[in-house]
């Protein structure tokens, strides 16, 4: 492999178009959901934990443990939809 060669692959990512940049920002925002999902789950976690029996405690655990859960079902299927999207529908590879 020569220099120039490494050189594209190193700056080919600036010069990219606006459906390579709608992509990363997408894909930002997936993760950050994602890390709010487990950031909520080792929460409820500790909630659950912590109730020591009280009942209002236990069933706010319970509801915030469920919730994270869907939005971390939730956080997976839509990267798995925006990479559909991106390559079949638009015919871009991601």
């Amino acid at each position: 492999m020569d220099a120039n060669s490494l050189l594209g692959k190193v700056t080919g990512g600036v010069q990219g178009t606006f459906l390579d940049w709608l992509s990363g920002v997408i894909n930002i925002a997936v993760g950050l959901a994602a890390l709010v999902c487990v950031g909520i789950l080792i929460y409820s976690g500790y909630m659950y934990i912590t109730a020591a029996g009280d009942e209002g405690k236990v069933s706010t655990a319970t509801k915030s443990l469920t919730y994270a859960i869907v939005g971390l079902v939730i956080c997976f299927i839509a990267v798995i939809l925006v990479r559909f999207v991106l390559g079949t529908i638009l015919g871009q590879a991601s």
